[in-house]
């Protein structure tokens, strides 16, 4: 697997390579190419330059504090047509020209074709066949997300937390891609983390003032 990182303060990417002099050791370095993962975890780095001190343990809803210098991220990397095709959970299972007819003209369509509606209906593929075929694939399930933050009021200060799973992920330096577990767009990662608990806006809180307190 490969770790990347952001970094908290720049709010940019990094990659582990390999040190120069023949040393096996690794170094942090700038996300220079578009990079795609599946099997997302997240964690945390220890420190600014050896990628070695990073760790996966802490909890989800863990507040990042000032002493962490980034988001760790692990995965196993595909290449572009790999990630395509792992969103494409639909692909083959209804004839993309019939998709199109249907879409462009509707009912019209579909009143000549009653036993072909009765399989996509009995098969669960209704909505998917009447559907705009351009809404389909990567970038109809993917979202351009930030990390979840808490803004403490006290200090007007944002502190990251520690992320959810998701399914996928596509990172370019500056940006990043998520595709979530349940196979859908969500609208925010608020929304991602009701679904792994109910409180976790109250035990985050908890947890940040934790953190101040420490």
């Amino acid at each position: 697997m490969t770790i990347f990182r952001f970094d908290l303060e720049t709010k940019n990417f990094y990659t582990a390579v390999a040190r120069s002099g023949g040393s096996n050791k690794k170094k942090w370095y700038p996300l220079l190419a578009q990079i795609f993962l599946k099997d997302i975890s997240f964690g945390v780095c220890e420190c600014p330059f050896d990628p070695e001190k990073t760790s996966f343990r802490r909890k989800t809803f863990t507040p990042y504090t000032p002493k962490d210098y980034g988001i760790a991220i692990k995965g196993t990397q595909l290449d572009e047509e790999e990630y395509n095709s792992l969103m494409d959970d639909d692909k083959d299972k209804i004839n993309p020209m019939i998709h199109r007819l249907f879409f462009r003209h509707g009912e019209r369509f579909w009143q000549s074709y009653p036993n072909l509606i009765k399989s996509y209906k009995d098969k669960g593929l209704w909505e998917i066949a009447k559907s705009n075929p351009r809404k389909k694939g990567t970038y109809s399930l993917e979202s351009m997300r930030k990390f979840p933050t808490w803004l403490d009021n006290r200090t007007n200060t944002d502190y990251y937390f520690q992320p959810s799973p998701i399914k996928a992920m596509r990172l370019t330096s500056q940006a990043h891609w998520q595709v979530f577990n349940e196979g859908a767009t969500v609208r925010t990662w608020h929304d991602l983390h009701d679904t792994v608990s109910l409180d976790w806006r109250t035990t985050v809180n908890r947890r940040l003032t934790q953190a101040l307190a420490a």
